[in-house]
């Protein structure tokens, strides 16, 4: 059988619940998590940004942590290598993977003419690169 393990999926009760008492951070849980999903969801063509890149983007786009960019990155570095040591993975881990396959080979299925997405502000840019493919 070849099915996901749905117990390695991390949202954001896990995430608090598993990773959070270990980053030892004082920073909101929640406000830290979303700003994981910039660090790895806005540029479809890498993984994740680098530090400099995390460090250079629009503080106007992304304010809540444009001051401590530095100390979410260490965050960002040390839940990535604790989720990988678990056989974790997240939902923009997820879409990554299936972009990766999809420049591959071609994903099949009837062709869609048109999308509506509600609440599509809580989707990140490679969500949106996924469901545009």
């Amino acid at each position: 059988s070849s099915s996901i393990k749905t117990t390695n999926f991390v949202d954001y009760k896990v995430f608090q619940r598993r990773y959070w008492h270990r980053l030892n951070c004082d920073f909101d849980c929640e406000l830290v998590y979303a700003e994981f999903s910039i660090i790895k969801g806005s540029n479809p063509e890498v993984d994740f940004l680098s530090r400099e890149d995390y460090k250079s983007i629009s503080i106007k786009k992304y304010p809540v942590f444009s001051y401590d960019r530095d100390r979410i990155y260490d965050l960002f570095e040390k839940y990535e290598a604790e989720k990988a040591r678990n056989g974790h993975y997240d939902s923009i881990d997820r879409t990554l993977a299936i972009l990766r396959l999809a420049k591959k080979k071609a994903l099949g299925g009837p062709h869609i003419h048109e999308v509506y997405i509600d609440e599509c502000q809580d989707n990140q840019i490679v969500d949106l690169t996924l469901i545009l493919k």
